[in-house]
């Protein structure tokens, strides 16, 4: 008999990947796609050891209820007792599931009869399932992806404001948990990508030190200046106008490139 290895690789990681995903949806736990992948993986190469007798010890039945535990762990990254057993107890069932339902619709498509052994030819229906569970997954992540970015999109505003001749226009994303003021005026500071303000100029505002701390007690401070009518927008509507103090960064705030400036809530 010719084994496939790649072909059972590949099978393997399609159906753990889907159970992995229904299994969290059904825990409600949110999960990373990559680390979901990686764990999907482990169970596809650990389905070749039952290819090798010697190995039995390591397909019995103890090491099997503890595949799907780490697989579990891998994805979500969370050394919690209670939730990777309910997890995996979860996953272990749909395991089960899907498993009967494979069978029943393989019964209905290979003719048997009870005087002799069931024998699997049509095998059409296991590349109809695996195209559905490559549909799922993805369909799901597509959802969860919009999801998500219809939900920043209400914290998307633009700010406007000018440099003697010329208008500057950028993308804001409001930070709700962020109060950053420059403590000599009580200005909000304002985080702005320089390379969304390509032809400022600097020269002659007058510089400011903003303090800052992080939640896990890091300090440091930010250069900026005092800018004076910031006009605030949402959806093209003006909203307000206020004075700011903007500071100058070289980071990305977004991984998308969505906004190029982040808003303390004092802006608004």
């Amino acid at each position: 008999m010719k084994v496939y290895v790649d072909v059972i690789i590949l099978e393997n990681f399609i159906i753990n990947l889907f159970l992995i995903t229904i299994t969290l949806q059904t825990v409600r736990i949110k999960f990373s796609f990559v680390r979901a992948s990686l764990g999907s993986i482990l169970g596809a190469f650990y389905t070749l050891l039952y290819f090798f007798p010697s190995l039995s010890v390591v397909v019995s039945l103890p090491v099997k209820l503890l595949i799907p535990l780490i697989m579990i762990y891998i994805t979500i990254g969370k050394l919690n007792c209670l939730v990777l057993l309910k997890s995996s107890g979860v996953f272990l069932l749909w395991s089960i599931l899907l498993c009967g339902f494979i069978f029943a619709f393989s019964l209905m498509n290979n003719p048997y009869d009870l005087f002799s052994a069931f024998t699997l030819k049509n095998i059409y229906l296991k590349y109809m399932l695996l195209a559905l569970m490559i549909i799922y997954v993805f369909a799901y992540r597509t959802i969860i992806f919009i999801r998500d970015r219809k939900s920043l999109t209400d914290f998307f505003y633009e700010i406007e404001f000018s440099d003697n001749s010329k208008k500057f226009r950028v993308k804001a994303f409001l930070d709700s948990g962020n109060e950053l003021t420059e403590p000599a005026t009580t200005l909000p500071v304002i985080l702005i990508n320089k390379n969304y303000l390509e032809g400022f100029s600097e020269v002659g505002k007058g510089s400011l030190i903003v303090p800052y701390k992080v939640i896990n007690g890091g300090k440091g401070s930010l250069e900026g200046f005092r800018m004076n009518q910031i006009k605030l927008y949402k959806d093209d509507k003006l909203i307000s106008t206020k004075d700011a103090v903007i500071c100058l960064c070289k980071d990305q705030f977004s991984p998308y490139d969505d906004y190029g400036a982040l808003l303390s809530r004092g802006v608004l």
